[in-house]
């Protein structure tokens, strides 16, 4: 057994917790976002290297804002909008408040 779980827990208990949480970063706006961000880069054909060089960021930022690990600025989303080449509103579009 996980040396994670108390006692009481059983292993089904602590791999229905992962889920949810797991669950539940899905739902975050940071999650969506990169989700967003990732499809109109890829529908433009646009690698995550040329879509950073084109805002004047760092690769592996980009590559963060996508997974939903980086809290990006609105100045970024600004220069990541003006790179692709949409509208800002495009890239919240199916983006909803968790």
């Amino acid at each position: 057994m996980d040396s994670r779980l108390r006692d009481s827990e059983s292993v089904d208990t602590y791999t229905t917790k992962g889920h949810a949480n797991a669950m539940a970063r899905r739902e975050d706006i940071r999650v969506q976002f990169g989700n967003r961000l990732r499809a109109l880069r890829k529908e433009r054909g646009v690698s995550q290297e040329d879509l950073a060089a084109l805002a004047g960021l760092d690769r592996t930022y980009v590559s963060g804002i996508e997974r939903g690990v980086r809290n990006v600025s609105l100045r970024n989303i600004a220069l990541l909008s003006k790179a692709l080449g949409v509208p800002l509103s495009e890239l919240f579009e199916g983006v909803k408040a968790s």
